[in-house]
């Protein structure tokens, strides 16, 4: 009898491990499982933003915007300043340092401020 107690608490032991290794692994697939769903919509956007980059609208808006380039028969219109406005710069102000003092640095050096 005592025998069979020992043996029935060893599997209760034994079972009681691998419940722990179930949950772990369990908990660790979802986890995997979450990185793989994210993969995936990254890879979707990026083969659809690769489609849209390759197509001809996506050049003619880059040509137009970026390039500034225009179609033939297209008007390109350049706003000029008018004649008669002088722009005036805008100074610059720049902050001056005062040189450290001797004991100030001297300080510093001991006392590490």
């Amino acid at each position: 009898m005592v025998g069979l107690l020992v043996l029935f608490g060893l599997l209760m032991m034994d079972l009681n491990t691998r419940l722990q290794e179930l949950s772990r692994v369990s908990a660790q697939r979802d986890l995997v499982k979450t990185q793989v769903a994210a993969q995936i919509s990254t890879m979707q956007y990026l083969n659809t933003r690769i489609a849209y980059v390759g197509s001809d609208e996506y050049v003619e808006e880059w040509a137009r915007q970026e390039a500034h380039m225009a179609r033939p028969g297209d008007h390109v219109i350049v706003p000029l300043p008018p004649a008669n406005v002088q722009s005036t710069p805008t100074p610059l102000i720049l902050p001056t340092v005062e040189p450290a003092k001797p004991w100030e640095v001297w300080w510093a050096l001991f006392f590490g401020e």
